[in-house]
């Protein structure tokens, strides 16, 4: 099963912690007043699920050993119970390839070669991911030829965030490219992903940036904090502006060897988290024989 969704399972593949969710960030209060409301209401089902049905599961899966502490911190009864095993990344696809026109892109999206841009991903949830603090932060540095990019979202949040921007004296320096099947060309033509997110339980854009070969300025958060290695493959911020402010200002200090040496790094922090390994993991997992403690041959095709 997912999560809580049915009342029993012999294996829970786990994403989120609504419990821990609920104890630990606000900024669940965050938006429209309906809005906040269907969320709490969502998080608290799933929350009062959680407390009657992980009593029962035999084993969890999560994707990162953050999710791991907080479901044993919220269950203690799941201690012992709980694997990691981390999601995919399909590193081939997220490596750059030498017919990028990467020059040609950048300007398309009006970032000429002396700019430095940032790359900012997210689905949505941009108040958790900290995308009011990071336009906040940027309009602390004062450097001209900083860009951000910022992939994802709907068009009522884009719009929300843009009228920020432009209140910030930022107009001309964030471009909002919306929603995009393919996030790729859009890593490739950056100089660095940036994430102050305040909860994640994995970051699955934080592993696509260093899969691609950007350094990254990220909180350390789940997930994310398997990877990331301060001033190693990245620089590690907090959630305020001042914090990312002072990340970004300590990036643009590098000189091109070293953001270099810092995206080779971080891409290399990566490559453990295959799909084949993915596969590899979870097979081990459905061959597992509680009775005898060992694992039984099995005959799995991956797809």
């Amino acid at each position: 099963m997912i999560e809580s969704n049915f009342s029993s399972a012999d294996i829970c593949y786990a994403h989120f912690c609504h419990r821990y969710y609920l104890r630990n960030h606000r900024e669940l209060w965050r938006g429209r007043v309906l809005q906040k409301l269907l969320r709490r209401m969502d998080h608290w089902l799933h929350a009062f699920a959680e407390r009657f049905i992980y009593s029962r599961v035999p084993l969890f899966i999560v994707p990162s050993t953050g999710l791991k502490t907080q479901i044993e911190l919220e269950y203690p009864s799941t201690m012992g119970r709980v694997e990691v095993i981390h999601n995919p990344i399909e590193l081939r696809r997220l490596e750059r390839p030498v017919t990028f026109d990467r020059e040609t892109f950048r300007q398309a999206l009006r970032i000429q070669r002396s700019d430095c841009a940032l790359v900012f991903v997210a689905l949505g949830h941009f108040e958790r991911k900290g995308l009011a603090a990071l336009l906040r932060g940027i309009s602390e540095v004062d450097d001209s030829h900083l860009r951000l990019l910022v992939v994802g979202g709907r068009t009522g949040s884009i719009a929300s965030y843009s009228a920020l921007a432009d209140r910030l004296g930022l107009t001309g320096r964030i471009e909002f490219v919306g929603r995009q099947d393919d996030v790729s060309p859009y890593l490739w033509a950056g100089d660095a992903f940036v994430l102050p997110s305040s909860y994640e339980t994995f970051s699955l854009a934080a592993y696509e940036a260093a899969a691609a070969g950007l350094p990254l300025i990220v909180t350390c958060t789940s997930g994310i904090e398997d990877i990331v290695r301060d001033g190693e493959n990245g620089i590690v911020i907090r959630t305020d502006c001042s914090s990312i402010a002072e990340g970004i200002r300590k990036f643009l200090r590098l000189g091109p060897d070293a953001r270099r040496r810092m995206g080779t790094s971080a891409r290399e922090s990566v490559q453990r988290y295959s799909t084949t390994s993915f596969v590899n993991a979870w097979r081990a997992v459905y061959c597992h024989d509680s009775k005898s403690d060992e694992v039984r041959f099995c005959k799995m095709e991956a797809r």
